[in-house]
């Protein structure tokens, strides 16, 4: 159970990573870049430059503007997007926290997007909940939590569901945003 939770985790931080890769190899210019993602990009150096007192800022600030001032300035083109910085807030890839991974990309619910009906949506969400929770609960020592066989296999099928139809719609949004073909 922890080993396929950490699948899916390193499934969600592995397309996070070819998702920069591509968009930072098409040098896109900074206005075709999702504002959510150039914001989550200078998230953690503002807040740090913040902290800093005021008549000590000004390495960080050159620092910041080297790094940071082409995802503002509208035509420049944009080649050092950082992975890491997308997915700094998560902790674990709960089905919400995967919803707003893609929101900012432009996918308003990406569950919506890979399924046809309700209900396959409410159970591929439920199961995903499900598989992060159990993977909780053995990680921090619960010992009420006793997935059987079958709930081994339905997580597998799930993940494996979810991570096939998630790559096929996540590179056609990509491929929307540098206006090119498919990155995979």
């Amino acid at each position: 159970m922890v080993l396929l939770c950490s699948h899916y985790e390193r499934y969600v931080y592995g397309i996070n990573e070819e998702a920069i890769d591509f968009l930072n190899s098409c040098s896109l210019l900074s206005e075709r870049i999702p504002e959510s993602v150039r914001l989550l990009q200078v998230k953690l150096p503002i807040d740090e430059l913040s902290r800093q007192q005021w008549d000590s800022r000004a390495p960080k600030l050159y620092e910041f503007a080297l790094n940071h001032a082409a995802h503002w300035s509208p035509g420049a083109p944009v080649t050092n997007l950082d992975a890491a910085a997308i997915l700094s807030w998560m902790k674990s890839p709960k089905p919400r926290d995967v919803k707003r991974y893609f929101l900012c990309f432009g996918e308003e619910d990406i569950f919506s997007r890979i399924t046809r009906s309700e209900n396959t949506r409410r159970d591929l969400f439920r199961h995903l909940q499900g598989l992060v929770d159990s993977r909780n609960g053995i990680a921090h020592g619960d010992s009420t939590v006793q997935p059987l066989p079958t709930d081994i296999t339905e997580y597998c099928s799930t993940v494996l569901k979810f991570a096939t139809r998630v790559d096929r719609v996540f590179s056609r949004l990509l491929a929307r945003i540098a206006r090119t073909s498919h990155p995979w």
